[in-house]
């Protein structure tokens, strides 16, 4: 498939999972306004769910596989839950900033956003889980390659084990020898 192809498919999926949580709030919340009357009251949640799709492909193309190569699991952890925090952070800094706050929050209230975190936390272990199955799949096709060449191999070595097994012994001046060397081989044959 042609990767702009994908990448478009991608960011239309994206965006109906956008469009989808949107609608989700708007329904569990009987005092929001739509997002389609004032999208200004979803600033703050398209931004964080922007920001959790950023860490998700950052993490599958770059945190993931520098780090887990390196072994360096620890401070992996660590970055995935310092991102996570920075996920359930960013409203109260565009309240701060702009006003910004999320459906369903308290008027004058900071809007402390629990559900950035598990998604941030959801993004990195789904990309996490995908990098490993790919690497799983690549690892299992060099495994099967690796059968093949080592069964030609074998191959080989019994069809050349078995031509030696077929070769009459000659014997030149009293002497047996497996094969004639190229000098020997214009010398007739002595029993």
């Amino acid at each position: 498939m042609n990767k702009s192809l994908t990448a478009l498919i991608y960011c239309l999926v994206w965006l109906l999972l956008i469009v989808v949580q949107s609608l989700f709030l708007e329904n569990i919340h009987s005092d929001t306004l739509s997002f389609w009357s004032q999208p200004s009251a979803y600033y703050s949640v398209w931004v964080v769910d922007a920001y959790i799709i950023a860490v998700y492909y950052a993490n599958y193309y770059l945190i993931a596989p520098s780090m887990i190569r390196r072994h360096l699991y620890r401070p992996y952890v660590v970055l995935s839950l310092g991102l996570a925090a920075i996920a359930m952070i960013l409203p109260i800094v565009f309240h701060r900033a702009w006003l910004w706050t999320i459906p369903g929050t308290v008027p004058d209230s900071l809007p402390f956003y629990g559900t950035g975190f598990i998604s941030a936390v959801a993004a990195i272990a789904v990309g996490l889980s995908v990098r490993g199955v790919r690497e799983w799949v690549r690892l299992a096709r060099q495994n099967a390659n690796l059968e093949i060449a080592l069964k030609n191999k074998s191959i080989a070595y019994d069809r050349a084990e078995a031509r030696l097994r077929s070769l009459q012994p000659i014997t030149v001046n009293g002497v047996i020898k497996s094969t004639p060397s190229p000098s020997e081989s214009s010398e007739p044959n002595q029993v």
